[in-house]
Formats: structure tokens, sequence, C-alpha cells
């Protein structure tokens, strides 16, 4: 909307403005500035503050100091109240590490953690171990001869 230079424009209103509204159970699309992990972003008080939390703050109530929101949905732009949830930051870190089914090359994860509760994806440790193997010296006898000869041509280069 139009906005008269010096007259405050109260945020409730500024924050409905630069929302795409759906059902009641659809996702509500934040359409102004979003930060690079798609969360909705608005200024205040000469602050800039996460929309989703303004929204919720006003709709539905206070969220607690040690209490973060969960979008259920997994939309991070999403303004719809009805799709968070007020819980820890560990809740919501387990919730969304539990979401994760690939790594970051693309290959699947298993569901199996190893000794240290981690999900270490098998594909990527066979080709860090191919590689490993590849390139050391110990019981390798070609990679002992590449290293070699890498060696005798680095000193052939005209400096």
């Amino acid at each position: 909307g139009m906005r008269i230079i010096g007259v405050p424009v109260p945020l409730e209103k500024r924050l409905f403005e630069k929302i795409s509204f759906g059902g009641e159970s659809d996702c509500w699309e934040w359409t102004a500035y979003k930060s690079s992990d798609g969360y909705g972003q608005i200024g205040h008080n000469g602050r800039v503050i996460k929309a989703h939390r303004a929204i919720y703050e006003l709709l539905v109530g206070n969220i607690p100091d040690n209490l973060t929101i969960d979008h259920l949905c997994l939309n991070t732009s999403c303004m719809n109240p009805s799709h968070m949830e007020i819980v820890t930051r560990a809740e919501n870190t387990r919730r969304a590490r539990a979401q994760v089914s690939h790594c970051k090359y693309g290959h699947l994860l298993p569901e199996k953690r190893d000794k240290r509760n981690q999900r270490v994806c098998l594909e990527c440790k066979k080709i860090y171990n191919k590689r490993y193997r590849d390139n050391n010296v110990i019981g390798n006898p070609d990679a002992l001869a590449k290293r070699r000869e890498k060696r005798r041509l680095k000193k052939e280069l005209p400096k």
C-alpha cells in the first residue's frame, strides 16, 4: 500500500500486506524480503525481525524466550500460525534432522546410526576410502611409483 512519509504504519498492517493468504489449512506465503534460509523478514523499531514470529505473537500469543517455532509444514516462509508449533531448540533440531534423507551429494542416507550416533553416508564413505587407498603409499606400490614420478616431473619443470 501507499505510505505517507512521516506517518508510521502499524506493524500489524505492514505484516498483513506482505502475506498471500491461502485457505485456512494452506500455507500463507510471505511475499516480501526473505533471508537466505527462506524466513520472512520485516523492519521494526530499527531492527529486522522474523515475520513468522511477529505473526505468531500477534495472532496466538507470546513465545517464551527459551523456545522457538517449528514450521510443521516445513515451509520457512509460511505465516499460518496453525502450521507452527512452539518447541525447544533441541526438539526443533531433532525434527529437522529427522527430515534429512540424503547426504549433500544426493546419496540416500542409511536409517542406522554409527557408534557416534551419526548417519554416515555409505556411498561417500566408499568413495573416500577408495581415494585414500589409491593415494596412500602404505601397501600400495602403484601409489608409491606415482608419487615418485610426480616429484621427478616437478623437479624437471623450469623455474
